[in-house]
This record gives structure tokens, sequence and C-alpha cells, in this order.
């Protein structure tokens, strides 16, 4: 028996020790480049947007989370990194997105256009969703290519808090 376990593994350690060859090296013209703004949308990804809803512009994703509020709700934001265009563009971009997906504005927008810009979308059976923009990237933003934010926040209907919420 350990005759033939040692034969199989001197055999495996041939084996894995010949020689391989180099790829072969391949022309650029082989790789067609896609502009970052159509390679999103012309592939199928792993969205964390909620249903069918997909953004057209180009971004990092920053952060997915799911948090609980004081109240004790629990919410889910995913903020993206704006990457071409800026954070008021990618705004007008997302919220067409949004209304094509079949979205309503609801109330007014709060804030400035050029700082931190906020607006309320609801559908019939699914929860609402905030849309925030937002010029500052932080002083440490993900992708340093980021020309701002852009978050997406929603409500998780039926999930309890798994941890009690305590307030300070």
């Amino acid at each position: 028996m350990k005759t033939r376990l040692t034969a199989i593994l001197v055999v495996c350690v041939i084996a894995g020790c010949g020689q391989t060859t180099a790829p072969q090296a391949v022309s650029q013209e082989t790789y067609q480049q896609v502009p970052a703004d159509q390679s999103c949308t012309q592939t199928n990804f792993y969205s964390p947007l909620p249903g069918d809803l997909q953004v057209q512009f180009p971004f990092h994703l920053r952060s997915d989370r799911i948090f609980t509020t004081k109240k004790g709700n629990v919410r889910r934001r995913v903020t993206l990194e704006t990457l071409n265009d800026n954070a008021p563009e990618a705004f007008v971009s997302a919220s067409q997105s949004l209304v094509a997906a079949g979205y309503k504005v609801k109330g007014k927008a709060k804030g400035e256009v050029e700082k931190k810009y906020a607006q309320t979308f609801v559908r019939k059976g699914q929860p609402s969703i905030t849309l925030v923009s937002n010029m500052d990237v932080g002083s440490k933003p993900a992708n340093p290519a980021a020309t701002g934010l852009v978050y997406f926040e929603w409500g998780l209907p039926g999930a309890k808090a798994s941890v009690p919420v305590v307030a300070r």
C-alpha cells in the first residue's frame, strides 16, 4: 500500500514539475476597449440596486450596507462613486432610471444640486427609494477617480433588527 501511494505521489510531483510553455503574446488589436460608460450596460452583472433598476453612468461601488435606524427600521443603502459624470449629472441619470423602472417622484427635493441633493421615489408594491447625490467624495474615496457620490436607500419590508436598538 505504501509503495502504491509513494508511486502515485512521485508521478504527481513529476507531472507538476514539467516545464510549461509561456503563453503566446497577443496583439492589442485582439482586445477591443469598451468605454466605461458602455461596459456595465452591455453585460449582465450583479446589480446591488433593487429589482431591475439599472443606472446609466459609470460608477464604482463604494458600499452596500444594511443598518437599523433609531426607530428599529431595517434599511439598505448602496453608495456609488461616480466616475465620468459629476454627482448632479449622475443624479439626473439615476432619477431617469427610477422613472423608467416605474417609480414616481414623491414630494419636493431637498438640498442644493451642486452640494447635497435628495429626492424620494415611490412605486406601488415596492418600498420607497431615496436618491441622494453629493459632490463631496470625502477624504478617502474608494476610487481615486471618483467625482461624486450617489446613493440609493430603501427600507427592507419584513426585516427585523437582530439586535435591539439602544437610544443614546
